[in-house]
């Protein structure tokens, strides 16, 4: 199975809590699991991820301007927009599938 964003929905692959935490990286790494209470820290320190898909009439009802991401982009989100699913396949993949105007602002490289 493999998800696909309808209407004005933006589908992000989240960055994960070990991107970023060096100590949540090793102690996954070495079996650990996390405890409830940082599963849900998890969930609401990350506000990154990548633009996987963009529905068909996302951004159209806002003045008819074009996207202002696309598939690739690395973005910034409303921390708690959307609907965070898991893929059915492997519960390890976790998607989240926003509004587009969730999509606060996207980072781009400073060499372009």
């Amino acid at each position: 199975m493999k998800p696909k964003a309808p209407g004005y929905r933006v589908l992000i692959q989240p960055d994960s809590l070990e991107q970023f935490d060096p100590v949540i990286a090793s102690a996954k790494k070495a079996g650990l699991e996390l405890l409830e209470a940082d599963e849900r820290k998890e969930k609401t320190l990350i506000d990154t991820g990548v633009v996987l898909q963009i529905g068909p009439v996302a951004f159209v009802d806002r003045g008819g301007a074009d996207a202002w991401c696309k598939v690739g982009d690395r973005v910034s989100y409303a921390r708690h927009g959307g609907k965070m699913l898991t893929d059915p396949s492997n519960p390890d993949v976790k998607y989240l599938l926003l509004n587009d105007e969730d999509v606060l602002l996207v980072w781009e490289n400073d060499n372009e």
